[in-house]
């Protein structure tokens, strides 16, 4: 006889303003503005040897963070300054570089953070690291930089990915027999798949289904983005609902080529 209320809090990023890059090189570029600015700023990637090169270069006042489980890169982890973040909720320096690994499950609730660099391209990720920053009220604005997703590499997105469940959907469409006599000997290195002994102690082939449905749902969000017909600022500016500039980020790439051509 307990009775409860079911209730959901959007959450609100009417005060946040996304822009897109274009040019990875532009990242360096929005991190010095935000320091010269004396600003806080958060860089997520997946990329982790490009979120380590990064640290090197600003480590004076940068906090580089990684999955626990990556053995060659967790030994640059400051452990105490996670800590103190974890703890007191505020960003010990200010540069972040960070992995996509939310299983440290850090808020941040600090102002002084107006710099959100996500060099993603999956939109479920970027709203899990845009959350990090927790939002202190009305007043309080911040930039997110997103890595720009244009129709062409969504399209090679897709039917990368549906070539990697291929296997695995045909499988759980027809089953074992039908697989092996289709594929014969075509079956290795296919990490969606694998042998397990059912109930009887015979072998089958079974699909890692959470993985599966991971690639089949990220071909899902990026053919909704398609089919959207809108571009992909204006379609992150709906699932948002936040302001957006048409500021192209892509500063830095032909100075970059410039001078590489000029030192050969």
């Amino acid at each position: 006889n307990i009775y409860y209320t079911s209730y959901m809090l959007p959450a609100c990023y009417s005060m946040m303003t996304l822009k897109l890059i274009h040019d990875p090189t532009a990242i360096k570029s929005i991190i010095n503005t935000a320091l010269q600015q004396q600003q806080k700023i958060i860089v997520f990637s997946n990329n982790i040897k490009m979120l380590y090169r990064l640290y090197v270069e600003y480590c004076s006042d940068a906090l580089f963070i990684c999955s626990e489980y990556n053995e060659s890169y967790i030994q640059y982890v400051n452990d105490a300054q996670k800590e103190y973040m974890i703890e007191n909720e505020l960003l010990p320096c200010s540069i972040l570089f960070a992995t996509t690994c939310l299983d440290i499950g850090f808020n941040l609730n600090d102002k002084s953070i107006k710099h959100i660099v996500c060099d993603l391209d999956d939109v479920d990720q970027l709203k899990q690291c845009v959350g990090r920053r927790r939002i202190q009220g009305i007043d309080d604005t911040f930039n997110v930089d997103v890595q720009n997703q244009s129709k062409s590499a969504l399209e090679s997105s897709i039917r990368m990915w549906q070539q990697q469940i291929q296997h695995a959907w045909y499988l759980k469409t027809y089953g074992s027999w039908a697989y092996c006599s289709h594929y014969k000997y075509n079956r290795d290195h296919n990490d969606l798949i694998f042998i397990d002994v059912d109930d009887t102690g015979d072998l089958r082939l079974r699909v890692l289904d959470l993985k599966y449905q991971y690639y089949v749902h990220r071909i899902w969000m990026c053919q909704q983005i398609i089919n959207s017909g809108k571009s992909y600022l204006l379609y992150l500016q709906d699932e948002f609902g936040c302001k957006i500039s048409n500021e192209v980020r892509k500063a830095g790439m032909y100075q970059f080529r410039y001078e590489y051509l000029k030192s050969i």
